[in-house]
């Protein structure tokens, strides 16, 4: 069974897609951990779409900057901004299907990464969405390109909801659309879910890489940082309290949870936006997206699925490019737009 909220025309298109294309789980991976690991180490092919990517930078204020890839068609087209997750970077597999697919269409694709190698490096967390909105309203406007269609997954899904929030009804006019899978959306009611024991793959694997990025990256530069404290980090909300709290100049870990996160920014999103998201998704709850309200929004569409996992959704057969059904529809739902 899959759920469409929302009471624009744009919900309507998006019902009228599932209905055409619904989605149908594998049938070997139909728990939400399944879908979840195998969809993170599947090894995917993109022979069918792009060959060749440019390596750009974006400069920001006070000297750091954004790193991105930058995929041309043609400039006068619409472009994809893409923004990752959580330790994710521009090359993380959801990012490449995104930006394929998007090329299959004539569209240009800019994915952009998160992790700040400057000399002076900021960090970017689940709130930097004034950051998002600069780096792209800066590299759109020195390339002269149109229309804009913002997609968001898990982290970068907050990113997207709540900068998309914050603008309210002042979008730019080249905003056509965003649209998130698997979006965290409530820091302060997810945290606590990544440390249930059944979580534990997932929580040394975001961990170790977070680490090594603050290590690599941070550490030497920051003095914020203390090394030993980040050495005995064993929990995302640990790290938060090592890194992202005194680096970012938040008062506490639950200061900066409330002020990141989307929801509060939700009942203000006037531009089209949809977001796909599953019920077994491990660690990211869907109740966030289904209160009070939301389900006669304007302009945000909610598609929850009762299987997927977290930016999974790997379908039983191959009926589009590929069986990332999440991927598929939100390119869908940008092409309606345009």
């Amino acid at each position: 069974m899959i759920e469409v909220s929302g009471s624009g025309a744009h919900a309507d298109q998006m019902r009228a897609l599932i209905r055409q294309h619904p989605y149908r789980c594998h049938r070997w991976l139909r728990s939400g951990h399944l879908q979840t690991i195998v969809g993170s180490r599947q090894r995917r092919r993109f022979d069918w779409g792009w060959t060749d990517a440019e390596t750009v930078r974006i400069p920001l204020s006070g000297g750091s900057r954004i790193d991105a890839l930058w995929v041309e068609i043609d400039r006068r087209s619409p472009t994809l901004v893409a923004v990752h997750g959580m330790s994710g970077s521009n090359r993380s597999a959801y990012m490449l299907g995104l930006s394929h697919k998007a090329h299959r269409r004539g569209w240009n694709s800019l994915l952009l990464d998160l992790y700040d190698r400057s000399e002076s490096p900021r960090i970017f967390h689940a709130g930097s969405s004034a950051d998002v909105f600069s780096a792209i309203d800066a590299f759109r406007s020195e390339r002269a390109l149109g229309d804009v269609l913002l997609a968001g997954v898990s982290m970068g899904g907050n990113l997207v909801l709540k900068l998309v929030g914050e603008m309210a009804d002042r979008v730019p006019d080249w905003l056509r659309g965003a649209g998130v899978v698997s979006p965290l959306v409530d820091l302060m009611a997810s945290w606590h879910l990544m440390d249930l024991p059944s979580n534990r793959i997932y929580r040394k694997y975001y961990v170790r890489r977070l680490k090594a990025l603050a290590a690599s990256h941070l550490l030497r530069r920051r003095p914020e940082i203390d090394p030993v404290r980040l050495r005995r980090v064993r929990s995302i909300r640990q790290f938060d309290e090592a890194v992202t709290v005194p680096v970012a100049g938040f008062s506490d870990v639950f200061d900066y949870y409330r002020r990141a996160s989307a929801v509060n920014a939700l009942d203000r999103i006037v531009v089209p936006t949809v977001a796909i998201h599953s019920r077994d998704d491990p660690f990211l709850p869907a109740e966030p997206l289904l209160r009070s309200g939301l389900g006669d929004h304007p302009a945000l569409s909610v598609v929850l699925t009762e299987r997927g996992g977290h930016v999974a959704f790997i379908e039983d057969r191959c009926v589009d490019l590929d069986r990332s059904w999440a991927e598929n529809r939100l390119i869908e739902f940008f092409s309606c737009l345009i």
